[in-house]
Parts: structure tokens; sequence; C-alpha cells
């Protein structure tokens, strides 16, 4: 890692440069209940009606806006599973979801996962736990010579990532670097992700001229 100047990350980036990345935490969450047979749902408690104003409370939170280095970072949070106990004739007797929050280079990870557990307890539902099972560390822009002459160089527009890469990694490492990919990131995660042919065509084209036209040696 000492030898290397700058990192170039091949994600999608919808034939930009995007600085920096998001961090990421994930969290396990239980709401506990009691189980009961549907015909007789007084017997029981239904942990997917307990958990309803948490689901609502994430829905409404909207993105929080950051702007670094003249770029812009959206905060996001989200609940991305759900799952409740099985059985169609039984009221649940526990729901469990997946939060995940998305969260820009302004913050720490121990400040994300402090506003995270914040929003939970607020929440005051009975019989709620909490675990966070991942968590990921934003990119840090660090501003060098060779990246801004890299970004002169591919001559594209600039923008934030709005999502975690492997940036964050290498500026852990105090090594520059920026994502640069083909790809359009609205089609990240969907069945019908692809990668339009001329993306790849002028993805290789521009790594070439980065790479011999001298730019970042001089």
């Amino acid at each position: 890692f000492k030898n290397i100047d700058l990192g170039i990350v091949g994600e999608p980036t919808d034939q930009t440069i995007q600085l920096g990345c998001l961090g990421s935490l994930h969290a396990t969450v239980t709401v506990k209940g009691k189980a009961a047979h549907s015909a007789r749902p007084w017997d029981g408690e239904n942990a997917l009606y307990k958990a309803l104003p948490l689901i609502e409370h994430f829905s409404r939170i909207k993105p929080i806006e950051h702007t670094i280095s003249n770029v812009t970072y959206k905060d996001v949070v989200s609940l991305t599973e759900s799952q409740s106990s099985s059985g169609r004739t039984t009221v649940p007797e526990k729901w469990t979801c997946n939060i995940n929050y998305r969260f820009s280079p302004v913050h720490e990870l121990k400040e994300a996962e402090l506003w995270l557990v914040n929003q939970l307890q607020s929440l005051n539902i009975p019989d709620l736990s909490y675990t966070i099972i991942d968590q990921s560390p934003p990119g840090k822009i660090l501003n060098s010579n060779i990246l801004n002459k890299a970004k002169e160089v591919l001559d594209l527009p600039v923008k934030a990532k709005q999502a975690w890469t492997d940036v964050a990694q290498l500026s852990e490492h105090g090594i520059p670097s920026f994502n640069y990919g083909p790809g359009l990131t609205a089609q990240a995660h969907r069945p019908d992700e692809s990668v339009p042919s001329q993306n790849l065509i002028d993805y290789i084209e521009k790594l070439k001229h980065l790479l011999t036209s001298g730019g970042l040696t001089k």
C-alpha cells in the first residue's frame, strides 16, 4: 500500500467521477409479542402490530444533505428486510427487520451508531431489542496533486459517491482515490441490472488516455 499513489475503484458512476463514499451501518431489530390463534387474536399480542410505529417512523425520515469539497452526499436510512414468525393462522410472536443507515463522510462511525440507537430508543416500543451487526466507515476525500491531475485529464463531471465502496478502505490507508466505472447507478441491485456496451468502450478509452497521456507524471 505504501507504493500506491492513486486508487481508482471501478464502481458504476454514470460516466462521472464520484468522490469519497458513504459509511454503512446494519442493525437487526426484534420486537417480541405473544403467539395466538388468528381466530382468537386477543389471546396473544401481534408483534408486527407492535412494530408499526417503528416502520412508520423510519419511513418518514427524509434524506439529509451534506456538502464536502463541492459534492453533496445524502444521509439515508431504510428498512431492507422484514420477517414475522411463520404461520398463516398464527398471530406472530416475533417480528424482525434489518435497518441500513448510510451516512456521509462528515460523520464518524461512533456518531452514526449513536444516531441510529437514539432513533430506536426514542420509540419506546416494549420488548424491542437491537444489535449492530455490520459497520463500515465512510470514504474520506483525500485531495492530492495526482488525484487532481487525474480529474483534469479525464475531464468528466465530479459528484459524490452515494454508496459504500472500497474508497473507504483506501482512504483509511491514506491513499487518495475516487470511483469511476461503467454502468448506471440507478440500475444497481435490480433484476435488469446491466452495463451499456458504449459505457465500456468509453471507459476503456478514458483509462487509456489517463495512463498514456503523461498527465499523471507531470
